[in-house]
């Protein structure tokens, strides 16, 4: 699998960086984090995250391991070291941390010291993590707990928007140890360093000694699509196709609004920076890095990738699939390139590629729909059209969904 390496520059002007972090800002975005005593995972705005070691309960202090601090707040903290004190800082503020010394905030010149200090254990560094994020940066901390099960939860926000409910801390209890059925994850994407979310389904039958095929799915472009949306949108319809069918499902998050890396809706990208550049690769390789993560901790069937994605994740799937053409055996884009010109693209890389492409008959360009299916077997894909009666923009593919699993699963 092909990935590149990004690394910003400091060479663009302040102004062109500052408009291309607005243009490109993470569609991801921390606000709260949930820690529990003994417990391998926090929670990542309600995602679970796999800590390196568990979090610890010394003298009623909550530590956690500072290099998991590091990860999880990477999107919001620089985090740099002179040899034996660590330096965390955000904005103005910087937190000096050094094991069994009192932590030192410094600000505008004016110093201040945190009690609990940090600790090695087991040759690890971990830090009292309520009063480094509470007293040295300002968060908004709770405690929770619940009759369902022993022990405490820490919340940490930045805007103390959490939420103690019985129903929320049961769905942290439950999804700390889930193995099979619905799981909602982040994972560290290399290529940012900073954490990505995604939504796993896995079939009730799974067995570690068998190879699943894997279904991966591309969201659209509104401001409020996100690795859950499309999933909730077709009421479990997806999740029961995937349980009959005994693969896996995958939605992704793509980094930012970037076209999965084209930066364009028709697949035309114009001349950009390098340093814009680099942003549309993140939004390009971060689905390339979460598949590489299920692959890592399922046993996938990696001959059997499939494809899909409606509107924006249309278009993606177009340009992800001819860009890696090697990694996935069949694609379906939903609700893309109807008024495209696709003898323009370079689609040479998915001659032979099994191609299911769906559109309702509402959908804009629908009249087209057959004469784009006819260009892309003219190009050289073994393409095919699903059509969906009644079916608009948004969500005439939640009704092609049957017809894409029957698809998939004949390759």
């Amino acid at each position: 699998m092909k990935k590149q390496n990004i690394n910003f520059s400091t060479n663009s002007s302040s102004n062109h960086s500052n408009d291309l972090q607005i243009k490109y800002k993470p569609y991801f975005s921390i606000n709260d984090v949930y820690f529990r005593e003994g417990i391998a995972y926090a929670f990542v705005n309600r995602f679970r995250y796999a800590l390196s070691t568990p979090a610890r309960l010394i003298d009623d202090i909550l530590m956690v391991a500072y290099d998991d601090v590091k990860i999880i707040y990477s999107s919001k903290f620089t985090f740099s070291s002179n040899g034996e004190t660590e330096i965390m800082a955000c904005e103005t503020r910087k937190a000096k941390i050094s094991a069994g010394e009192k932590i030192i905030i410094e600000e505008a010149g004016i110093s201040r010291e945190i009690d609990e200090p940090p600790l090695i254990l087991d040759n690890i560094l971990f830090v009292p993590i309520e009063g480094l994020m509470v007293l040295g940066f300002g968060k908004k901390s709770m405690w929770m707990n619940s009759y369902l099960a022993p022990g405490d939860y820490l919340g940490i926000s930045d805007d103390g928007n959490m939420f103690p409910t019985v129903q929320f801390l049961k769905d942290l209890l439950i999804n700390t140890t889930k193995k099979v059925g619905i799981l909602r994850e982040v994972y560290r994407y290399p290529l940012s360093g900073t954490l990505e979310p995604y939504r796993l389904y896995v079939p009730s039958t799974y067995n570690p000694d068998k190879k699943y095929p894997l279904v991966v799915w591309l969201h659209g472009a509104w401001p409020e699509w996100n690795v859950d949306l499309a999933m909730d949108l077709t009421k479990k319809k997806f999740e029961v196709l995937a349980e009959k069918h005994g693969c896996m499902l995958l939605s992704v998050n793509g980094y930012s609004f970037g076209f999965y890396g084209s930066g364009s809706p028709h697949l035309l990208p114009e001349k950009v920076s390098a340093e814009e550049q680099k942003c549309l690769d993140l939004c390009e390789n971060e689905p390339l890095c979460a598949i590489e993560e299920i692959c890592r901790k399922f046993t996938v069937d990696c001959s059997r990738i499939f494809l899909c994605g409606n509107s924006m994740g249309g278009g993606g799937t177009f340009w992800l699939a001819a860009r890696h053409s090697e990694l996935f055996r069949a694609i379906a884009p939903c609700g893309a390139l109807t008024t495209s010109d696709l003898y323009a693209l370079d689609f040479s890389s998915l001659k032979g590629k099994p191609t299911l492409f769906v559109c309702g008959t509402e959908n804009i360009g629908y009249e087209n729909a057959q004469s784009k299916v006819d260009d892309l077997c003219n190009i050289g894909l073994d393409a095919h059209l699903c059509t969906v009666p009644a079916g608009i923009h948004d969500d005439a593919w939640v009704n092609a969904l049957p017809d894409m699993f029957e698809f998939f699963m004949a390759h």
